[in-house]
């Protein structure tokens, strides 16, 4: 792989090479989903690695050698050929012996959209996925990363569909959702969602359209593979970009409701306190305690 920035991740030490191609603020960059850095991390000896309450999802892709990748429920060998999902929120970590060595590159992903696509495509409780198409997967990853490399305003769409497309392979490589291949009404279905649910027009007349299938047909599938009804899975949606706009802004509440996908403030509010059992404010002011809005 051709050489590209260094990237102290953590303290590298002599014994790793490390290179980092990262899109941190891309004009257009998606609120939802998007892929904001790739990694290569080639290294030996002895290192060992801690996240504590990580605050993305990161994929790991071991192309060479081995290591011991930490959650707070255990421990897992991570072997060539294999990927591990560092969740969001949680602990995490990896940790190599002295006489080990590996290659490995890494996508970290931000966005509210992320518990929600890992819980629904079954990503969020396994411990390693063994890759049944392993050059496919490293297509992938190079094409993200190819993307992120050229940092060209107008391409943050296309990075959040490869993003989008990424995790619904990985959902097919795993072992354990093998006999669960979403049907292709229902993949249509969560690709319109993704690109929609925030404008407040939305309709389940045009989600069934768009998937060519009934709106009857579109809710068996949704609680049969999902565990939900579409609009459970668009409040969902709503209500995750909605908590991390509160959390990581300073926007008035009605701007907030309005790229939720509400167009009247008070029903936003009494929408999220349902959820949440808090309102908007309340929910702020415990996350971010002086975030100084002006509402």
């Amino acid at each position: 792989m051709k050489k590209k920035t260094s990237y102290d991740e953590y303290t590298t030490g002599d014994n790793a090479k490390i290179e980092l191609d990262e899109w941190y603020d891309a004009p257009n960059r998606s609120d939802t989903l998007f892929p904001h850095a790739f990694i290569y991390c080639r290294r030996w000896g002895s290192h060992k690695i801690r996240h504590y309450r990580y605050p993305e999802v990161a994929i790991e892709f071991m192309l060479i050698g081995s290591a011991v990748f930490h959650t707070g429920t255990g421990k897992t060998v991570v072997n060539a050929n294999e990927i591990f999902i560092m969740q969001r929120g949680e602990d995490s970590g990896f940790q190599t012996n002295a006489e080990d060595s590996y290659e490995k590159i890494t996508l970290c992903f931000s966005g509210s959209l992320l518990e929600l696509l890992c819980r629904n495509l079954k990503l969020n409780k396994i411990p390693k996925i063994k890759l049944s198409h392993p050059e496919e997967c490293k297509r992938r990853f190079q094409e993200i990363r190819d993307l992120l490399h050229e940092k060209a305003p107008g391409t943050e769409n296309r990075l959040s569909e490869l993003a989008y497309s990424l995790f619904l392979f990985l959902a097919g490589e795993n072992r354990e959702t093998a006999d669960l291949n979403f049907p292709h009404a229902l993949r249509l279905a969560l690709q319109f969602l993704r690109g929609n649910y925030m404008h407040p027009d939305f309709s389940m007349r045009e989600l069934a359209s768009f998937s060519g299938s009934s709106i009857p047909t579109l809710i068996r599938l949704f609680r049969k593979y999902c565990g939900q009804t579409p609009q459970e899975c668009i409040t969902e949606m709503r209500m995750s970009l909605a908590k991390e706009l509160l959390e990581s802004t300073s926007l008035q509440i009605k701007e907030i409701a309005e790229r939720s996908g509400y167009s009247n403030q008070l029903y936003f509010s009494t929408a999220f306190r349902k959820y949440t059992g808090t309102g908007p404010r309340e929910y702020r002011k415990t996350r971010r305690p002086d975030p100084s809005p002006k509402e």
